[in-house]
């Protein structure tokens, strides 16, 4: 297959919706909500995540707080937990492009105040999204929204499947 651009062979084709897309790169912006000053930007290819850059852009407010040993209390440490406390003031803000699980989970580990949408689950073909399902690892069964419960059947790649 050809390059996208002879132009820029790194381009990608990015889709905005399922009907329209675009070629090139797609910009991304952190900004402070109450004074409006851009506080991070950088740029990713067309066909990337719009959540896979965010945790870069909020390098600085992800950091945690931690004093050690003779430091002063003001000095950041970022130790990748908050033990789920929220931490005072700091609010993330973004749509459902940006609502990964993973970014979320970062953001809650961080102590933020979690304001990111998140896509709704999936039903294909008019079936049950899995929220909607009963899923207990433990006793390795699934519970249908009807109540009929299967039993979870181990796969060789350390999951496992219900029918």
């Amino acid at each position: 297959m050809p390059p996208l651009s002879t132009v820029d062979p790194q381009a990608r084709h990015g889709h905005k919706t399922a009907a329209r897309g675009f070629d090139g790169y797609k910009g991304h912006v952190g900004i402070d909500p109450d004074s409006e000053i851009i506080t991070a930007t950088t740029v990713t290819a067309g066909n990337s995540g719009d959540a896979e850059p965010a945790t870069d852009l909020l390098a600085d407010d992800l950091s945690v707080p931690t004093p050690t040993g003779d430091q002063d209390s003001d000095d950041r440490v970022h130790d990748g937990a908050n033990d789920g406390e929220v931490r005072e003031g700091l609010a993330v803000y973004g749509d459902a492009a940006s609502g990964s699980g993973a970014l979320v989970a970062e953001l809650e580990r961080a102590g933020a105040r979690v304001l990111v949408k998140v896509q709704p689950p999936v039903a294909p073909a008019g079936r049950f999204a899995k929220d909607r399902f009963t899923i207990d690892t433990a006793a390795a069964t699934v519970t249908c929204p009807a109540g009929a419960t299967a039993v979870i059947r181990p796969t060789k790649d350390g999951g496992g499947t219900a029918r």
